[in-house]
């Protein structure tokens, strides 16, 4: 089974409506939640912070984006991919 948005905070020891915030980029998640997120979906915290190009400048589709990770549950491959999204476009 996936995991759920309100399994996924619990797992970070934040909120749902915190981890909904870090989706918006509303708040930047603390250095100890970036490592907690980097081993919960088995990439370097690099891969989660790296600035890479400026907005606008870089389209990943799906499949490339996915690529980028291991083979994860589907549950969270879509939260996965919502959070790398918002982080590639800030």
């Amino acid at each position: 089974m996936g995991s759920r948005p309100g399994e996924l905070a619990q797992k970070l020891g934040v909120t749902q409506r915190h981890l909904l915030r870090w989706e918006k980029d509303e708040v930047r998640p603390r250095p100890g939640a970036i490592q907690d997120l980097a081993t919960t979906f088995a990439v370097s915290v690099q891969d989660l912070t790296s600035e890479g190009a400026p907005a606008g400048a870089l389209k990943l589709e799906d499949e490339e984006l996915l690529g980028y990770v291991p083979q994860l549950e589907p549950g969270r491959l879509d939260t996965l991919k919502n959070v790398l999204r918002d982080m590639v476009t800030c």
